[in-house]
């Protein structure tokens, strides 16, 4: 799934982020290839632009987190792609996991 998926991040909000939670936006966006993942509209922290919190297993098989914008880009003449915009990563709270884990259950 990751190959239709085109990913941006800020240099700065990555590295203050795997200070802050250990986890490097790179394991972050292999969550994106879980079928099992979970995305939910982030009503709360959309002011300003569409955010979405998703829940799924990394590649490294950790259960992560993750805050991010999404959008799907078309190009005259080529097949529209999506684009992800990683704002934060983390591992999710004992919460967010028993509801992750009830919904793919």
């Amino acid at each position: 799934m990751t190959n239709d998926i085109e990913f941006d991040w800020s240099e700065a909000k990555a590295a203050a982020n795997l200070r802050k939670h250990g986890v490097d936006f790179l394991e972050a966006m292999s969550l994106f290839a879980d079928p099992l993942t979970v995305t939910d509209f982030d009503e709360e922290h959309s002011d300003g632009e569409d955010r979405f919190v998703s829940v799924g297993r990394a590649g490294s098989g950790r259960l992560l987190l993750v805050v991010h914008t999404f959008s799907e880009v078309v190009h005259a003449g080529e097949p529209p792609y999506s684009f992800v915009r990683l704002i934060s990563a983390r591992e999710p709270t004992a919460h967010e996991r028993r509801c992750y884990e009830q919904g793919v259950n």
